[in-house]
């Protein structure tokens, strides 16, 4: 499991860098990200039986979001995302782990002390689910949600994640998140 998880953040990674080097379209959307690496941790409740009944009805959550310094559209953020739901720390329970590209975008371009910007976003990939420990399944992925900046580095995130049944699992999970941006 740890070499799966370990190869998957890679990927997003080696992507990541690609997509930074090739054309597209500068952003000044992100005001702070200075590193487009942002942090977050929530939970997530599965709105699927087979998820529930598998790994269990409320799961931990982690992520972790990389944003290269262009965007594929603008007036927008594009950026890589890896999230683990987990039952327990160590995976024995099972875990369901989204990797996805994304869009962000916000209401406003700018940032300030009386209003905070909030967000709309959409993103498509693939999901590793393993329930209980009994081997994985990799299925499409796509993924939606809203979310609000709280301060110049700290954001709060509500998501949908939906998925293929393959092998009796559907990675269809709610979660919420608070993050900050390094």
């Amino acid at each position: 499991m740890t070499i799966r998880i370990g190869a998957a953040i890679a990927a997003i990674g080696i992507c990541g860098l690609a997509a930074a080097q090739v054309g597209g379209n500068n952003t000044d959307t992100s005001l702070v990200n200075t590193s487009g690496v942002s942090v977050k941790i929530g939970i997530g409740i599965p709105f699927d039986r087979s998820l529930s009944d598998g790994i269990g009805r409320t799961l931990t959550g982690f992520g972790i979001e990389y944003q290269p310094l262009r965007s594929l559209l603008r007036n927008s953020e594009t950026y890589f995302a890896a999230d683990i739901f987990v039952r327990d720390y160590s995976g024995s329970r099972g875990y369901g782990l989204p990797i996805t590209i994304n869009q962000r975008f916000y209401n406003s371009q700018t940032l300030s002390t009386e209003r905070r910007r909030q967000y709309a976003f959409i993103g498509a990939g693939f999901s590793v689910v393993d329930l209980n420990g009994g081997g994985t399944n990799t299925d499409f992925t796509i993924r939606g949600g809203v979310g609000a900046e709280l301060g110049e580095r700290v954001f709060f995130e509500f998501a949908a994640y939906f998925g293929d049944a393959r092998g009796n699992a559907r990675p269809n999970v709610f979660g919420i998140f608070g993050g900050y941006r390094f």
